[in-house]
């Protein structure tokens, strides 16, 4: 395969991996040790995924910036969701 597409489907995975991870954080405590936890989590995985890959150190930055935009989305979506759950009517 070429590095480009393996390269855009470690960041694919490395974003989906970081979207539930980011859920998780978004509801805890502020520099806790769940929500280190829940952002430090996913790393081992990805850096396996990486390294089974074969993909450069070079390319972690790019990784790392779809980790961190997974965590964002993550963190987004459950403050979405929270938003609706207390602003619905149940009659």
């Amino acid at each position: 395969m070429e590095l480009t597409i393996i390269l855009l489907l470690v960041s694919l995975v490395a974003f989906c991996i970081n979207i539930p991870m980011g859920m998780w954080r978004s509801k805890m405590v502020k520099y806790s040790w769940r929500w280190f936890l829940a952002i430090h989590l996913s790393i081992p995985i990805i850096f396996y995924i990486r390294t089974e890959a074969d993909i450069s150190a070079m390319f972690i930055p790019i990784i790392v910036f779809a980790a961190v935009l997974g965590q964002l989305a993550g963190g987004r979506i459950q403050n979405y969701c929270s938003y609706m759950r207390s602003t619905s009517t149940n009659k």
